[in-house]
């Protein structure tokens, strides 16, 4: 997502927050249920996405995928505008959250492997083993972007 288009569309969401509070208190409030709604969103995304998985006939399963394009679009926009301020947060491991994230994509992954003339055991062997992986070396990535924003806003403030 542009930089551009991130920053307008946070101005314009930081403005609604504003000017809808009386106090700072309450602006702070609203945030932080921002916060947990975008908790809260991945888990009802994954079982919509697990559901229609099941439901849709044949290859329709696979579009059940798209109902992870908000939680994409959500973190790719947080994660540009957070770019120019603060360093990423630190990956702290919530194994009873990615659980509730976890069920509902091996269902989906298992529900397209199964309604799908695409899917085969190897396909979902492979969705679980490669989410697998991403869930392994997330901290490592996210660790490694965290120290590179911090070099970069370190050399900003430097200037």
């Amino acid at each position: 997502m542009s930089t551009k288009i991130t920053e307008a569309l946070g101005r314009t969401a930081l403005a609604h927050v504003h000017e809808g509070s009386d106090d700072e208190y309450q602006a702070n409030t609203y945030l932080q249920s921002m916060a947990v709604g975008a908790y809260a969103a991945p888990i009802g995304a994954t079982v919509a996405g697990a559901i229609l998985a099941w439901v849709l006939p044949g290859n329709y399963s696979l579009l059940s995928i798209l109902a992870l394009l908000p939680i994409l679009a959500h973190e790719i926009a947080a994660d540009d505008w957070l770019r120019n301020r603060v360093p990423q947060p630190k990956y702290v491991p919530q194994k009873r959250y990615m659980g509730f994230v976890m069920i509902p994509c091996v269902a989906m992954i298992a529900g397209i492997a199964y309604r799908s003339s695409f899917g085969s055991m190897s396909v979902t062997i492979g969705g679980i083993v490669g989410g697998c992986i991403a869930f392994w070396l997330l901290p490592k990535w996210t660790e490694r972007q965290r120290n590179r924003a911090q070099r970069r806003l370190d050399a900003v403030e430097e200037e």
